[in-house]
């Protein structure tokens, strides 16, 4: 049996998640399989949006070795309307 451990969150993470706060306790299913497809979810709230960055390495890593379709569900706009001048954080960005 292989263990995967996931890696810290980096200073640059946790700086970015202090508004809304995180976690790096364990990853709680921001992914999940259907057939051949592997897929990365978007959490709902902002608190779990970053959860799944300690473990994507594994995750792409595993879906190359098995042959898997990687699939990632973008993150959602976090702005407050077409007005806003508010925009999604920096690690939110592509």
């Amino acid at each position: 049996m292989l263990k995967y451990m996931p890696r810290r969150l980096t200073t640059y993470e946790k700086e970015v998640g202090k508004e809304n706060g995180y976690s790096n306790f364990f990853v709680r299913g921001p992914f999940f399989t259907i057939g051949p497809f592997l897929i990365e979810g978007s959490l709902r709230f902002p608190h779990r949006r970053n959860e799944i960055l300690p473990v994507r390495h594994i995750l792409v890593q595993e879906s190359n070795h098995n042959s898997c379709f990687y699939v990632s569900i973008p993150k959602s706009d976090s702005s407050e309307g077409p007005d806003s001048e508010a925009v999604p954080c920096k690690a939110e960005m592509y």
